[in-house]
């Protein structure tokens, strides 16, 4: 059953709705005049959408205006940007100008309170777990434009930056983690990256804390495990007969370089479903969904 949230007296706008986290939220946040933007992935229409849908290019300050004057939300839930590593690496304006200009666009028109979704990804990998207090240094451009939007959510002291790590769920609108398993013969996976796996259910199950929640906010498994791993534990509660095959992430050949170890914990209250079980979860929820590509 698709875990739902309810805010009370709470207007949202979500940026970036078609995307996985944006979809899953868009799905399952009930209230009232609530918005979901979208730029080049228009949402899938279902029995389950929510939300009023908005196009919007979060690079053009007029598209924003208009967004907020439609939305009049009370909270903005900000899910977009670029998040495909190697792109922010390879087009560092492009990324600078979606990921950075787009939160420096939305400040300069909207004054009420902003939850921002962020990435482990702010860290080196060196000095594992990373808690809330830990000191940011990027690896990669993703990494750095995303601890520059950071910093400027946090000059106001209402904003929370979420920061979460390799989501993963179901979704009734946006499922390519899930299906690309089921499609292929066969995928590699490092056996020497590790984190910590955010179900996107948790993200759901603590919206309700999350929006009267200020500063930084880990929101992940807190278990340190290797995508290697992780994907033969997806494959087997999920039932594939998918061949999941180690390889060894160098960073002399990888485009943008990745922390060997980005797992984090958590110092504040939220509720986060062991990995196994949130995985089982996962599995029992594919078995009652079509998927959708």
């Amino acid at each position: 059953m698709m875990k739902e949230t309810i805010l009370q007296n709470a207007r949202t706008l979500i940026i970036g709705g078609s995307g996985f986290l944006g979809s899953k939220l868009k799905d399952s946040i009930r209230g009232k005049n609530n918005y979901a933007t979208f730029f080049k992935n228009k949402p899938i229409s279902n029995g389950y959408n929510l939300s009023k849908n908005i196009w919007m290019d979060i690079r053009k300050k007029s598209e924003i205006i208009y967004a907020i004057k439609t939305a009049k939300p009370s909270v903005v839930i900000y899910c977009g940007g670029i998040t495909d590593t190697d792109v922010c690496e390879k087009e560092k304006q492009l990324a600078w100008d979606t990921n950075v200009g787009g939160v420096e666009n939305l400040m300069s028109v909207y004054r009420g309170k902003i939850i921002y979704f962020s990435t482990d990804y702010v860290f080196d990998g060196q000095n594992p777990p990373y808690s809330e207090e830990s000191k940011p240094n990027p690896l990669n451009y993703y990494g750095v434009t995303k601890l520059e939007a950071e910093k400027k959510i946090l000059e106001r002291k209402e904003n929370l930056v979420v920061r979460v790590s390799g989501l993963f769920g179901i979704s009734h609108s946006n499922n390519k983690f899930v299906n690309k398993l089921i499609n292929s013969a066969k995928v590699f996976a490092y056996t020497n990256l590790i984190s910590s796996p955010t179900y996107i259910d948790d993200v759901v199950r603590n919206m309700s804390v999350l929006i009267k929640s200020p500063g930084i906010i880990h929101l992940s498994s807190h278990e340190g495990i290797s995508r290697y791993n992780f994907l033969r534990m997806v494959v087997k509660f999920l039932g594939l007969s998918t061949s999941v095959l180690p390889c060894e992430y160098k960073t002399n050949t990888a485009i943008a370089k990745r922390p060997y170890n980005s797992t984090m914990i958590s110092l504040k209250c939220v509720e986060t479903t062991p990995l196994k079980v949130a995985v089982k979860q996962m599995s029992e929820m594919s078995e009652r969904l079509k998927w959708n590509a």
